[in-house]
């Protein structure tokens, strides 16, 4: 077991017993709770009429909840794998994750990043384990969502996707990891104002 802290919240990453499969993703989301439970949780209003059902172990293109810089106060539902808006085919660039190392070398994620903000309210997630050539998951749980930091955008007349932004560890045995937000950090990344770069570039470095 291995425990996360991360300002008031503390993570515990627990091995899984069942087999994971990663393919070429890092991590792995999950959010069990009920789109009402979230909302609850997060302070939101749910959008009325979506239908989203509770999911363990989502892959990239899933439906998942989302609370946008934008509209910071509604829950929304986006699929997982940004789409970014100058792609000239919505399958032509699907990422689930953008390293945070990436923003500091590319003014395409920067302005993203800037202007569109979002948190992503799970159950848990299972990042992948490397150690003597082999891979393992953990799953981080909390008694309540954890909220992930990422950056959305809208492609086309509606399509709406996220990705979530991940860093390095302390820990060497882990791969990159999702960040989680605290109530300070969450408060900055969904606020409806644009951030700087030198802003951004500070939160993710921290």
């Amino acid at each position: 077991m291995i425990v996360i802290n991360k300002g008031n919240l503390k993570v515990l990453l627990i091995p899984s017993i069942f087999e994971v499969n990663f393919t070429k993703m890092c991590f792995q989301l999950s959010c069990n709770y009920t789109l009402d439970y979230v909302a609850k949780a997060t302070g939101t209003i749910p959008v009325p009429h979506i239908a989203w059902q509770p999911c363990e172990h989502s892959l990239v293109g899933a439906a998942l909840p989302v609370i946008t810089n934008e509209y910071p106060k509604v829950l929304q539902v986006y699929q997982w794998g940004l789409v970014p808006s100058w792609a000239s085919h919505p399958t032509m660039r699907n990422m689930y994750n953008t390293k945070v190392t990436n923003m500091a070398t590319k003014p395409s994620l920067q302005a993203i990043a800037c202007y569109r903000r979002c948190a992503i309210p799970v159950s848990g997630f299972a990042v992948k384990h490397a150690t003597r050539g082999t891979a393992k998951a953990y799953y981080a749980t909390h008694n309540k969502p954890l909220l992930l930091a990422g950056i959305w955008e809208l492609y086309g007349e509606g399509l709406l996707t996220f990705s979530v932004l991940t860093q390095a560890t302390d820990n060497h045995e882990l791969l990159h990891m999702p960040i989680i937000l605290s109530t300070r950090t969450q408060s900055f990344w969904l606020q409806k104002q644009p951030i700087t770069v030198k802003e951004l570039l500070h939160f993710t470095a921290g």
